[in-house]
């Protein structure tokens, strides 16, 4: 369990202030390149399937991109009232915090993946995609949508770690997910030994399979570092608290998605070979 810092401690120089953000900015930067390089080599396994199939892969950038932007912003939500908590060596409200976080993250991942899936077909009509397309961004989503519970704790749990004083375990952990992502991609799309790939299916199969097995690692550092609470005490305070953050975070985050949104419906006029070579230049 991490611990409370002690009294007294002399502050940093200038200097090791600089090296501490460096040390902390490259972790992160580091993981995250790792999760858009695991991206990347998505649209380029797709791409050796085919044109259609990559075309729908690009559909359904703006719906991921959307989802993923509002999990970041409850991130930094989360993160930002824990850090002050600790800040504050109050570590019993940090972990709670944390514990309110995660559940808060459930709740509104469940919901917001409900009526993505009930709107889907509206969705992708909204974006230009003719019928072959859409079935296929369709099948991708619906088994995207299942992962994006453990892909949220992931994420959030990454911030929370970091807000917490970890800068090097998110970072590894963002990582071997991105691995695995890239690793059994290739099986489950083009087929191996017999197994006939799933092709664009396989691809949204990789995702869900690697961002379980990353879920699964935090929640082992989470128990293992006593970051959470058996109580839901106080949920509803730290619920505010938290969207006091994260909402406005969200809706900054949201900026891109849109923009991307309105790009993908103008090269839709244009057909699918043009969204298809956009997804390749603008992997998520």
């Amino acid at each position: 369990m991490p611990k409370a810092p002690p009294k007294n401690v002399q502050p940093m120089t200038e200097g090791e202030v600089s090296e501490h953000l460096i040390r902390l900015t490259g972790f992160m930067l580091f993981g995250f390149v790792a999760v858009m390089g695991a991206n990347l080599m998505e649209s380029l396994y797709i791409g050796r399937v085919g044109t259609l199939e990559l075309a729908a892969l690009g559909f359904t950038f703006p719906l991921v991109m959307t989802l993923q932007s509002m999990t970041m912003g409850l991130g930094i939500g989360a993160s930002s009232v824990v850090a002050r908590s600790i800040g504050a060596s109050d570590w019993d409200r940090a972990r709670r915090l944390i514990t309110h976080s995660f559940v808060l993250v459930l709740i509104f991942v469940a919901l917001v993946a409900a009526l993505v899936f009930v709107f889907l077909t509206p969705i992708f009509e909204l974006l230009g995609a003719d019928l072959q397309a859409q079935a296929l961004a369709r099948g991708y989503m619906v088994i995207w949508l299942l992962g994006l519970p453990f892909f949220a704790i992931a994420m959030v749990g990454s911030s929370l770690m970091r807000a917490a004083g970890d800068a090097v375990k998110p970072s590894y952990l963002m990582t071997v997910g991105a691995v695995i992502q890239i690793a059994i991609g290739p099986p489950l799309i083009f087929g191996f030994e017999g197994f006939e790939g799933l092709g664009l299916t396989g691809a949204a199969l990789a995702f869900v399979i690697a961002r379980t097995i990353s879920f699964l690692m935090y929640g082992y550092y989470v128990f293992k570092d006593r970051l959470l609470v058996w109580s839901f005490g106080g949920f509803i305070s730290s619920s505010r608290a938290i969207l006091h953050v994260g909402l406005p975070a969200i809706a900054a985050n949201l900026i891109s998605p849109i923009s991307l949104t309105v790009i993908t419906r103008l090269l839709a006029g244009h057909g699918a070979a043009v969204v298809a070579g956009f997804s390749v230049a603008l992997p998520n």
